[in-house]
Order: structure tokens, then C-alpha cells, then sequence
């Protein structure tokens, strides 16, 4: 059977921060004592503290603020009496409140009880630890009292950089614009300037996809022209000789790049009835992706020129004895993409030589015969 005791409410100490980082160079660490209960009472008649300490590790201890009504502090021995178990404290510092119309502390909780200063010292190294220990003088009537240790840790006085807002990972098509991230918030130092941090680019994954340079605390992102994949950039920074990386990828999703004309097709001038020409289209347009169909979009003068495409390759006929201009448009399509490209023809006409049309015949005729005539 539970003891009354054991079903009795708790008045409640913790601490912000319950475990924390000190200095060997005689830091100030502040320490606030935060009081809640267990039950949601607010009107009890005050609690008595003791705080104990250990003297080879803290100097100058004292209350830089308290909740008003406080009596003390008393800073003295640990006695025998209030020995908090812990052969390494040996002081402590006792204080109180106490309202005996009992409506203490009368106010929402949890509340700030007081805020305790300790300097470490200097002789200490780094990961000497200590503890600091709460235990009640008093209590309300029929309360308990619950409070955890407070742990103290010496640690390195350049605690070095920190990423404290990693870059986040980057999603986008091929040919996107270029992209610029602020540094300065992505790594920081407690005892550095942030914007003195030196950032360099420690690796680039496929610098055939990205191209990525820093300028001014500035990261400069550049997508390479065509290109589509997976990449990651690290970025390291260097502060007091102590350095950390973030790490964050890229990801360019392929698009369907649509059809170029890379080598436009020239204006042809000739003559009339001069033989017919050939002309490459695998050099005129480029997909960088798919394959090609090409097609005749238009001829303006097929009295003048006949045109046809094999395969990849455009055949101009001239017909026989025409003159004139003509304007031709190749289309070449991929995926449902297409681009043309309209080129002139020029043919100047020529003075044909006169030709037999229709051979006079041999004539045979007798002596005195009357004349002839010929058209």
C-alpha cells in the first residue's frame, strides 16, 4: 500500500539550462531557478532553498535577480546537517520565501524564482566537470520537493563554427536561371563574427552539371547549358582555425529540348537549266536529344523548282527553261517540336541558242522545173 507521502504533490525546481558549457578564462554562466507544482497550486506558503556548490570550480556565486519577497541569500559551509549527498560540494547558498497568508508565489506557473550567477575558475581544464545540486530547507505543509542536478562542463573557450541554418536542397528544370544564396546566416560562431567566417567551396560533385563559385559571402549557382542530373556541393567554413561543411544537393530535371538551326541554309543563285543541287540537312539543324524528321513545309514557285528530301538529304531541280525566285521552307520536327528555315533560289534566265526545229528535206527536180518555195 503507497504511503500518504508518496501521493503527496511536489513543489518543483528546475533549471534553464539544466546542463551547460563553461570557460577556463573565469566565464559568468547565469542560471535561472524555474518553480512549478505538481498540482497547479498557487497558493502555498512559500519553500525554502539551499544550493549547493562546489568552491574549486566556481568563485564570486551570486543572485542577480530574485522573485520579490526572497529572504537571504546566505552564502556559507555546507554543513552536515544539509550535506546533499555530493563529497565534492562543500558551499551553498540559502534562500527562502515565505507568506503566511499562504497565497505564495499567487501568480501563473511555472515562474522565475531567481537567476544565479557563477564565474568559473581559471585553473580549471577543458572537460573538468562539476555538479550543483537543490535541496529544500522547507516545503508547504504535505508537499514534497523534486529538482534535478545542474551539470556543468568546461569546454574549449573557441568552440569553433556551427551550421545552424543548413542550405536546403535545390530542385530544378535544365536551362534554369541562375541561383544566389546568402552565406552568412548558414554557419555561425559564438565568439566570431559570422560574416568573418571564410567560406570556400570544398567539393562539387558534377561540375559537369553545376558551376558554382562563392563571392562576397555569396554563393553563385549556375545550371550548365543542356545538361540535366544529380549533384552535391559542400561548402566548409573556417573560423579561428576551426572548421565545419554543409552538404546540400541539386537536382536538374531533364526537359525536352526542342530543334535548332545550327547551320542556316543559304540563298542559292544560278542559272537557268543549270543541274540540280544537294544539300545536307544534318548540318542545318540539331536536336540535342532526338532524332530529326525533316519535310518540304513550302515551296512559292514549284513552276520553277522542284524539291525533294531522302533520308537527309534535300535534292533542288531546276525545270527546264524557267526563270524566277522561289522561296523554299524546310521544317524539322522532334517530339512534337519543330523549327523551320526559308531559304531563296534565284535562277536568271539564259539566251538559248536557236535550235533545228524541222530539217529541210533533199529536193530533186528536172530541168526547167518552175521554182519552190520553203517556210
Amino acid at each position: 500500500m503507497q504511503s500518504v507521502w508518496a501521493l503527496s504533490p511536489n513543489q518543483i525546481v528546475i533549471s534553464e539550462p539544466s546542463a551547460t558549457i563553461a570557460y577556463t578564462d573565469g566565464q559568468c554562466i547565469d542560471i535561472d531557478l524555474m518553480y512549478s507544482v505538481s498540482n497547479g497550486y498557487t497558493a502555498l506558503n512559500g519553500l525554502g532553498l539551499l544550493i549547493h556548490y562546489d568552491s574549486d570550480f566556481f568563485s564570486n556565486p551570486s543572485l542577480v535577480y530574485t522573485k520579490s519577497g526572497v529572504i537571504g541569500p546566505y552564502f556559507d559551509d555546507e554543513a552536515v546537517s544539509d550535506d546533499d549527498g555530493d563529497t565534492k560540494t562543500d558551499k551553498t547558498i540559502s534562500i527562502a520565501w515565505y507568506d503566511h497568508s499562504t497565497n505564495w508565489p499567487g501568480e501563473s506557473l511555472p515562474i522565475t524564482l531567481c537567476t544565479l550567477r557563477l564565474t568559473s575558475k581559471n585553473d580549471l581544464s577543458i572537460g573538468d566537470q562539476t555538479i550543483l545540486h537543490i535541496t529544500s530547507t522547507s516545503t508547504h505543509l504535505g508537499y514534497g520537493f523534486e529538482s534535478d542536478p545542474i551539470t556543468v562542463t568546461i569546454g574549449d573557450s573557441d568552440q569553433g563554427p556551427v551550421v545552424s541554418q543548413p542550405i536546403a536542397d535545390i530542385v530544378v528544370n535544365e536551362d534554369a536561371m541562375p541561383q544566389s544564396i546568402e552565406l552568412t546566416p548558414v554557419f555561425t560562431d559564438i565568439d566570431n563574427d559570422d560574416s568573418e567566417i571564410i567560406k570556400s567551396i570544398l567539393s562539387n560533385s558534377n561540375p559537369a552539371l553545376i558551376s558554382a563559385m562563392i563571392s562576397n559571402n555569396l554563393l553563385l549557382i549556375s545550371f550548365l547549358e543542356n545538361q540535366s542530373g544529380n549533384g552535391g556541393i559542400t561548402i566548409n567554413a573556417i573560423s579561428n582555425g576551426k572548421q565545419i561543411s554543409d552538404t546540400f544537393t541539386i537536382t536538374v530535371n531533364a526537359i525536352d529540348d526542342p530543334p535548332i538551326i545550327a547551320n542556316a541554309i543559304h540563298d542559292i543563285t544560278s542559272n537557268e537549266d543549270d543541274p540540280s543541287q544537294a544539300i545536307d540537312l544534318s548540318t542545318v539543324f540539331s536536336d540535342i536529344d532526338s532524332s530529326l524528321t525533316h519535310s518540304i513545309e513550302s515551296n512559292s514557285n514549284a513552276s520553277l523548282i522542284s524539291a525533294s528530301i531522302n533520308q537527309d538529304t534535300l535534292t533542288i531541280e531546276f525545270l527546264a527553261n524557267q526563270n524566277g525566285n522561289a522561296d523554299i521552307t524546310i521544317k524539322a520536327e522532334s517530339n512534337g517540336q519543330s523549327i523551320s528555315d526559308t531559304f531563296s533560289i534565284s535562277v536568271t534566265a539564259v539566251d538559248d541558242p536557236p535550235t533545228l526545229a524541222s530539217a529541210i528535206q533533199d529536193i530533186s527536180a528536172n530541168e526547167d522545173d518552175p521554182s519552190q518555195t520553203i517556210d
